[in-house]
């Protein structure tokens, strides 16, 4: 998406906000581990602490990337990622190219499937023309894709696979959404029929480019997909929609200003329904005065607050975007509580610096790395158009949820703008990668002008990129004298909780598969962290995001039934509504320093409970009676509640 001219005016009228805080004895480090080999605009956790990374072709008047469809390779715009492979050099190797996807998925949405595949809807369209002369149509706003990896702990698979024989929708999506539900379906909803250009009426007029429905995977009976009100109402502002599996089963949605609770067992909901009352009051003034609609390409961050028994109450907090008096970013953050008999909008304190396109991590500790992003400006734009945001904030910080305060940690050194990603991993560590303006300074140099007419601008008229890639007309920028876009490089962010000094737990053996409500048993390394200092285990979603929109992220914490110096006893999410199925990180942390997590298979099923041994027992009813007297107590309350329906 490009800003309007008028926008543009407004954005050069402005002054540059702070971006970077003292940086003298900040928690936290930053590594650059390698290179990526394609930009990763989209990323995706995987088993064995691999990454999928997706791009968009690169746009006249760049070259093709070289790594992935130069000479007599195949076209792909997949990669997978391996931090293991880190030498020591920051120009280490990470990637390894995926078997052939040549239906664009930049611009599309994906999630975690409730079999530990991936699932990835919509895209992009490109036209891409290799040096060996062909010509490859890479269409994929219609595309549906499965993409299955390794299994956890797979030693004779070194990469994973593309499946596309589910086949195209019967409409076109750019800039979708799509959520897990608590039975392992997948719902996704809204998209663009065409990439939005703001310069351009004729892209942002909903008549032929809103596609304002949803529709699920696998498909329900009866005729799909089927309009949504919300979505049709706040076109443009309803793409990348905020969506969450909310414990209560309903689908938090959320879009520009506006919030609905969508029931997907009866597909109905609370949006402008004279039969249904909304429960999410309206956004109070004093949050929305000053702040642009809370979605692209103001671009701010959803995250669900992590889920505590015994009553898994949902909260969901967006922070930053952009001012509406002026072009800066915003530090605020505002919550609100969905699933609650009494919803309001919260403002919590706000961000250290403000910053849009910012991307917030569930560390494994159950506290938020807020990181990415920008001081000023909006997202949007072609690769290296960098006139539409500046300021990059190189300055991170951690929320603690329980006291909702902010503290600054440790800066990177790499700009992520625009298509930037984070992502927490089974060691704890959080990695970052992405960003298409990495020629940010050629375009803005130290001044608060944009210059396109530099010719590291691709908006520089002699690379006529209106004549578009299939037209030989244009010139090719030279690379020698300007700065690549495209961001190749990979940070690992090292969190305070693992620089302590202090011993990490290590587990020995997990269950690979658990089911809804069941007691597992897991075993520790006794000489590592006993056992019995062992005050938390969290639960942690696998997550995939692309421009700041991860509808797959929580943390669970579980209730542990009792402990002995090699062995925890825990008590894993009632639901797929609290927890939906899939690959799942299991922490034990002593003191705040986390294990590195094993990988569980979550879903339904029986279920099952472990004995625990009796000098195993925790204070506390769950675990004085131990794992068996809790399954019985819920077996009887819900019989007792079912009598008084």
């Amino acid at each position: 998406m490009k800003a309007s001219s008028a926008t543009l005016a407004l954005l050069a009228a402005s002054t540059l906000a702070p971006s970077v805080l003292g940086q003298q004895n900040l928690p936290g480090k930053w590594d650059v581990i390698g290179n990526t080999g394609v930009t990763c605009i989209h990323l995706i956790l995987l088993p064995n602490e691999r990454f999928l990374c997706m791009e968009r072709p690169h746009p006249f008047p760049y070259q093709p990337n070289q790594n992935t469809f130069a000479g007599s390779k195949y076209p792909s715009l997949t990669v997978e990622l391996d931090p293991s492979k880190y030498t020591g050099d920051p120009n280490s190797n990470l990637y390894q190219v995926t078997p052939k996807m040549d239906y664009s998925p930049f611009c599309g949405h994906h999630v975690q499937m409730a079999d530990g595949n991936v699932f990835v809807v919509g895209g992009d369209k490109s036209t891409i023309i290799p040096d060996n002369g062909n010509s490859y149509e890479l269409d994929g706003h219609n595309m549906r894709r499965i993409y299955r990896p390794c299994p956890a702990g797979a030693t004779n698979c070194t990469i994973g696979t593309w499946d596309l024989s589910m086949g195209p929708m019967s409409t076109k999506r750019w800039y979708p959404t799509a959520v897990t539900l608590y039975d392992g379906n997948i719902f996704f909803l809204s998209g663009s029929n065409l990439n939005i250009d703001l310069d351009s009426p004729s892209t942002w007029d909903p008549v032929g480019n809103d596609n304002p429905t949803y529709e699920y995977y696998p498909s329900k009976p009866g005729t799909w997909p089927r309009p949504l009100d919300i979505l049709i109402k706040n076109y443009p502002y309803s793409l990348f929609p905020t969506v969450f599996q909310l414990p209560s089963k309903k689908v938090f949605v959320f879009v520009a200003n506006e919030t609905m609770l969508f029931d997907t067992a009866t597909d109905t909901h609370d949006y402008n329904n004279p039969s249904i009352p909304p429960k999410v009051p309206s956004m109070p003034a004093n949050i929305t005065n000053d702040h642009q609609p809370w979605i692209y390409p103001y671009t701010s961050h959803s995250i669900m607050l992590p889920l505590k028994p015994p009553n898994y109450e949902a909260n969901i907090q967006i922070c930053g975007g952009s001012k509406k008096s002026t072009p800066d970013a915003s530090n605020m953050c505002i919550s609100i509580n969905p699933d609650s008999p009494n919803p309001t909008w919260t403002t919590k304190n706000p961000l250290l610096t403000p910053r849009l396109m910012i991307d917030g991590v569930i560390m494994a500790d159950g506290k938020i790395l807020y990181t990415n992003g920008g001081a000023w400006g909006q997202a949007g734009g072609n690769a290296g158009q960098a006139m539409y945001a500046r300021g990059p904030n190189f300055q991170s910080e951690i929320y603690d949820p329980d006291t909702d305060t902010h503290t600054p940690v440790a800066s990177y050194s790499i700009v992520r703008m625009y298509h930037s990603v984070a992502l927490l991993a089974p060691s704890g560590y959080i990695y970052t990668a992405g960003s298409e303006m990495q020629n940010i300074f050629d375009i803005w140099g130290n001044t608060d002008v944009a210059n396109l007419s530099s010719i590291c601008s691709p908006d520089n008229p002699m690379y006529n990129t209106s004549a578009g890639i299939t037209d030989k007309s244009g010139v090719l920028m030279d690379m020698t004298q300007c700065t690549s876009p495209f961001g190749t490089k990979m940070e690992r962010f090292t969190p305070p909780y693992l620089l302590t000094g202090n011993p990490r737990p290590v587990i020995t053996s997990a269950p690979s598969n658990a089911t809804y409500g069941s007691s597992i048993a897991f075993k520790l390394n006794p000489s590592a962290v006993d056992g019995t200092k062992i005050d938390k285990v969290h639960f942690v979603r696998y997550a995939s995001t692309t421009h700041q929109t991860n509808s797959d992220q929580r943390l669970v914490v579980l209730n542990i039934l009792g402990q002995t110096s090699d062995t925890i006893y825990v008590r894993l999410p009632p639901n797929g509504s609290v927890a939906p199925p899939g690959n799942w990180m299991l922490f034990a942390l002593s003191g705040g320093v986390p294990s590195v997590a094993a990988t569980v298979l979550f879903g339904p099923g029986a279920q099952t409970d472990v004995s625990i041994p009796p000098g195993a027992s925790k204070s506390g009813a769950s675990s004085i009676f131990g794992a068996n007297f809790f399954a019985v107590a819920v077996v009887l309350l819900g019989t007792l509640m079912a009598s008084l329906i």
